[in-house]
């Protein structure tokens, strides 16, 4: 039975993954601290699925899925892993607590990492393998090349999760395994509305109007963001297409949420991102 590990599966796009993986009739281990959301997932999808309860920036969480992932295949080669497991934190830089902006590159970056390194073996990593190795999807967002006000955190850990996997990418096409970054604009997803913002701090922020204007605007985004079966239907594609790309973008609108902020000149969007939040920044509202 062809089988995947999958991050991040008690909401959003990696419940979705998990769902349209099963469907396809393959198996998943689902890796997620959530072990309520895990639980009823378990009961939803059945005996193909099974639940990896542990913090992906635990080193010996991962460690112990490892050797339940391996009992479990035998010596069959593990399909695929989704990195989907993720943290957003938004808010003025110089306002966030040193802490937080750590909890993001760790769970972001350094989980990426852990899960990466930990089932490499299982993928084809270290070892001849009868069948073709397994392949690598990670997740990352439209904020690691499309500057956002208030996302630095956020955008730097996807910066370096697409630099991380582009750099891993070609000393793994050695080996046969495939890496491939699967980026996306807002999603609906758990992760956007439980987002930590750092409204806490406004009363001491110089920009404290325009802080909550954002949060206003982001939360109404969201409302009209992309489902998580849109990208999880991508994510279905690359695992199991010959010669996938190393690097595949979904958004809800690709010219105004990506094409244009990509390719208009830095000025123009810095000056349409201040006139938008101009009136509260300045406190004239």
């Amino acid at each position: 039975m062809r089988s995947f590990v999958v991050t991040g599966t008690s909401s959003g796009i990696g419940r979705a993954v998990a769902r349209q993986l099963v469907d396809r009739g393959y198996r998943v281990f689902g890796m997620d601290v959530d072990g309520q959301g895990a639980a009823s997932l378990e009961a939803e999808l059945g005996e193909f699925f099974v639940p990896l309860l542990g913090d992906i920036t635990d080193p010996q969480a991962v460690s112990r899925a490892v050797e339940l992932v391996r009992k479990e295949l035998d010596e069959e080669v593990l399909c695929g892993l989704v990195n989907s497991a993720g943290v957003l934190i938004y808010g003025p830089l110089f306002d966030a607590a040193p802490a937080d902006v750590r909890r993001q590159i760790e769970v972001d970056v350094m989980g990426t990492y852990n899960m990466m390194t930990a089932f490499a073996p299982l993928l084809g990593y270290r070892r001849p393998v009868p069948t073709a190795p397994g392949r690598i999807v990670n997740l990352s967002a439209l904020s690691a090349r499309v500057p956002t006000p208030f996302f630095a955190a956020y955008g730097a850990a996807n910066a370096a999760i697409e630099a991380m996997s582009r750099n891993l990418r070609s000393e793994l096409k050695l080996l046969g395994i495939e890496v491939v970054v699967v980026r996306s604009g807002v999603v609906k997803s758990n992760m956007m509305t439980d987002a930590k913002i750092y409204t806490d701090y406004a009363d001491a922020s110089p920009m404290r109007h325009a802080i909550l204007r954002f949060s206003q605007m982001y939360r109404d985004h969201v409302g009209q963001a992309t489902g998580p079966e849109r990208v999880a239907a991508k994510i279905i594609k690359v695992l199991t297409m010959a010669d996938p790309k190393p690097l595949y973008t979904v958004a809800r609108r690709p010219v105004g949420d990506w094409l244009f902020p990509l390719l208009a000149p830095r000025a123009v969007i810095d000056r349409l991102m201040v006139n938008n939040l101009k009136d509260r920044y300045d406190g004239r509202s």
